[in-house]
């Protein structure tokens, strides 16, 4: 029930007003929700953490299967172990498939149910229901709710805060009706499905103490005879069950993001006490004047300066002071402060994860305490006007208005990574972070030297931002310059040990200068470290096929496909080195799959031709020796393989001699002209085609750089393919099985 000093709304209604008045209020709301974000269902996923918790994961894009089911609660992602919120994208992939309009609509429908449970039970604990309203539609359509609903991997925020509203109904429920373990039992449920959407709601069991002080008035209802003390022993052996679902899901988060609170405890503690202290001031600030919000705020070098950790402290201690001072005459603000307080200190950065000093979605439910705490207060110091309904009115209409343009504005940055970057740049283009994400947008864009130029601005800004380094290796690798990258890979190991992903990276540039060995020895590494990373296995198997371990290549690709069933790289090199050890049929099977993932890969359409002439025939080859040729015309091999068949088979109806000896020249000259193989399929295709003279001198041609090698089979070959073409005949080799 409201505390005494609460004053109720401006005029009493009928309970069946009341009602419909609720109605509307929960309509406009949704409406309020649905003009701001509805445009999110135009935008695209965003390449800070959407492709690995979404976009790209096996297991959402499964939609909700068993398999999938056991993923969401065995597997992390990026760090985090939130399964119910994984299980929520597969059941929109169901339906949806990874679209990210159909993920984007989940996030908007599930803040909109979110806001109105708000309404909901702020009513039901206050009896106030246009104060609740307020709230409830500042929730709704702050500026700083655009994080939590627009960016698509942030379900988490929204889908716990629709659990924490339902726990806190609950509650009440169970406070104000005849207590009961069945509803006690409710209210465990209904947290334990909140802490399983994210774990930021361990602090919920505070907030559920400050609401037995204001609204729900339970400490006032000890007897007269008890002190406060005994009652808030009492109150606190209530929730000690609760109190163990927070700690063993704390426990598990630490567990889940071991590694990023590894790499961010090199900070010192004073460092991050005082952005602690800086960002409680700053996300008051952006309350009250929402301007220049970012998707990430880095995390400043060095100490903060004194004035500014000074005027913090001040604010902190003034505000605090007079929530304690004014607790009895008005209750409300004790609760909605220590609410705010609470509930961000698991994201505060006292235990640092990551670079970020702070984050617009960290204040997702404890900004409510905030506005709880100005509403009220609001409320009561206009208490004494006439006009103070017309004055409390058009301000809060004022407010709503401001509120719902800055967000709608805030929501458009969202559309896509470039604009979302572009964004937090124009905001602070010191932003290592942004930067180099801006970077990634344009290799997706393949805009190769505008993505240069960004991974170079973001190391110069931070020189140890191992994700900077790691991601610009590639580029440098594509472009020659090896030792370059492999510096760079360095370093960023230098600064994070357990990057796997950078391990794999050094494993390519080793293995793109031949140095197998090592870059085994970095394929392993990465697995180590990641024991789910399917590129490191696959590039693993590459290496090994490289250096003739083809069994051990074999086991490594299938592991990498068993972990990402669509990796058409690993199908293709599991296809050539099964062709290798001779099971031509299984080759076959897994080209036909790689093609079916990647249709323009030209290695793997030559693959397949040469295990197709095991296995089937000629006729059946042709056609992928040719796509090869077409995505990939200087590819030598393929062009002097097709020009073998075509002079050499027996099959009238497939030789073509003119054609072979197009395509041996092409080879040749691509080999220049130092290739014995090629040198003996030019003089076939010179046979066929009738001109024994070419094909002789050039068999001949072929013997020399034969003799050099030495090559002895092929030797002994082209002495009886010399015989022939002096007697006047083309060669006929047996191609193709059953």
């Amino acid at each position: 029930m409201p505390h005494p000093s609460d004053s109720k709304d401006l005029r009493a209604s009928t309970p069946s007003e009341s009602r419909w008045t609720a109605v509307a209020v929960c309509v406009l709301l949704a409406a309020l929700v649905w003009t701001v974000f509805g445009q999110s269902l135009g935008f695209e996923f965003v390449n800070f953490d959407d492709p690995a918790n979404v976009a790209k994961n096996p297991a959402v894009a499964k939609g909700l299967t068993v398999e999938s089911f056991v993923s969401s609660f065995t597997h992390t992602q990026v760090g985090h172990w939130n399964p119910l919120t994984t299980l929520s994208h597969m059941l929109v992939s169901q339906f949806c498939g990874v679209n990210p309009g159909g993920h984007h609509l989940g996030n908007v429908l599930i803040h909109g149910a979110a806001a109105v449970l708000l309404f909901l039970v702020l009513w039901r604990m206050t009896s106030f229901l246009w104060r609740s309203a307020f709230v409830a539609a500042v929730f709704a359509i702050h500026p700083l709710r655009v994080e939590s609903v627009a960016w698509v991997t942030e379900r988490k925020d929204v889908l716990s805060g629709v659990f924490f509203m339902l726990t806190l109904a609950a509650y009440v429920r169970y406070v104000r009706a005849p207590q009961s373990p069945a509803r006690y039992v409710s209210v465990a449920v209904l947290f334990v499905l909140g802490l399983m959407s994210k774990s930021m709601l361990v602090t919920l069991p505070f907030v559920l103490l400050l609401l037995d002080y204001w609204p729900l008035g339970r400490f006032d209802r000890a007897s007269s005879g008890q002190s406060f003390f005994p009652t808030l022993r009492a109150l606190l052996r209530e929730k000690i069950p609760l109190l163990a679902l927070s700690a063993l899901f704390a426990v598990i988060q630490i567990i889940a993001n071991w590694e990023g609170i590894v790499d961010s405890g090199k900070m010192p503690l004073a460092m991050r006490m005082g952005n602690a202290i800086a960002s409680y001031a700053d996300y008051i600030g952006q309350m009250f004047y929402p301007a220049r919000l970012a998707v990430f705020y880095p995390h400043p070098e060095g100490s903060l300066p004194a004035w500014k950790l000074a005027l913090a402290l001040a604010v902190l201690a003034a505000i605090s002071s007079a929530a304690f001072g004014l607790r009895k005459r008005h209750p409300y603000l004790i609760t909605g402060w220590l609410w705010y307080l609470a509930m961000l200190v698991p994201v505060i950065g006292l235990v640092q994860s990551g670079d970020l000093a702070r984050a617009d979605r960290y204040t997702y439910l404890p900004q409510i305490g905030l506005y709880l705490m100005v509403t009220w207060m609001a409320a009561d110091l206009c208490a004494r006007f006439r006009q103070r309904a017309v004055l409390l009115g058009a301000a809060s209409a004022l407010v709503i208005a401001a509120l719902t343009f800055s967000a709608h504005r805030q929501a458009a940055h969202w559309r896509d990574s470039e604009t979302l970057w572009r964004h937090a740049l124009a905001v602070d283009d010191s932003n290592p972070v942004a930067h180099e994400y801006l970077a990634l947008a344009f290799d997706l864009q393949n805009r190769d030297a505008e993505a240069v130029a960004h991974h170079q601005r973001a190391i110069a800004l931070k020189p140890d931002y191992a994700l900077a380094r790691n991601n610009l290796a590639p580029q440098l690798l594509a472009n020659g310059q090896v030792e370059e990258a492999i510096t760079h890979l360095e370093e960023a190991l230098k600064a994070r040990p357990l990057y796997a992903a950078a391990h794999n990276n050094l494993g390519n540039a080793f293995l793109q200068t031949g140095r197998f060995e090592e870059a085994i020895i970095q394929y392993r590494r990465a697995i180590e470290i990641r024991a789910d990373f399917s590129a490191a296995e696959a590039n693993l198997g590459l290496a090994l096929l490289q250096t003739g371990r083809v069994a051990n290549a074999i086991m490594h690709l299938e592991r990498a496909i068993a972990i990402q069933p669509d990796y058409a790289k690993a199908h293709a090199n599991l296809g050539s080195a099964l062709l290798r050890s001779g099971r031509a049929r299984e080759a076959v099977e897994r080209l036909q799959t790689a093609i079916a993932y990647q249709p323009d890969d030209a290695i793997s359409h030559a693959n397949l031709g040469r295990a197709l002439l095991l296995v089937a025939s000629a006729r059946d080859a042709i056609p992928h020796f040719r796509r090869a040729l077409e995505l990939h015309p200087r590819f030598t091999a393929s062009a002097a393989e097709l020009a073998w068949i075509l002079a050499t088979t027996p099959d009238s109806e497939l030789r073509d001699g003119s054609q072979a000896v197009i395509l041996a020249e092409r080879a040749n000259e691509l080999a220049s002209g130092r290739d014995a193989s090629i040198l003996r399929t030019l003089a076939a295709a010179y046979a066929e085609a009738g001109r024994f003279a070419d094909a002789i001198k050039t068999a001949e041609s072929a013997m020399d750089t034969a003799k050099a090698q030495p090559n002895k089979a092929l030797i002994e070959a082209l002495q009886t393919e010399i015989q022939l073409y002096r007697s006047g005949s083309a060669l006929r080799m047996a191609q193709g099985g059953n």
